[in-house]
């Protein structure tokens, strides 16, 4: 192994030694759905036109991503095996709407040091 780091901030690494002659495949993903997406957030956009919604960001749903990774050998024997195991929370849409008036959504943010407008 070595190591070094150029520019300040960038760190390379090697690693140096023999081919085992290893070859490493990985089973197609499982994905495994999980809560659905909670109610759109708003917030007041005051650019908007009048009576203007603007989807911000779009709603996702819960789900579990799981890999496997298998090592074989030489032989085609199995040497090793690794379960990846990647669970993504669900996510509310975010709207932004002209005024308060929107129908279908629960939080309502006015203040843009809470909601976190840019």
């Amino acid at each position: 192994v070595r190591a070094t780091i150029a520019d300040g901030s960038v760190l390379r690494v090697e690693l140096r030694g023999t081919n085992p002659g290893y070859v490493v495949t990985f089973d197609d993903p499982v994905w495994e759905t999980g809560a659905g997406a909670p109610e759109a957030a708003v917030e007041v956009d005051p650019t908007l036109a009048p009576g203007e919604t603007v989807e911000a960001r779009p709603a996702a749903e819960g789900v579990t991503v799981t890999v496997v990774r298998r090592v074989l050998d030489a032989a085609g024997n199995e040497v090793a095996t690794d379960t990846f195991v990647s669970p993504y929370s669900p996510r509310s849409a975010l709207l932004r709407a002209s005024s308060l008036i929107v129908r279908g959504a629960v939080s309502v943010y006015t203040d843009p040091s809470v909601s976190g407008w840019r």
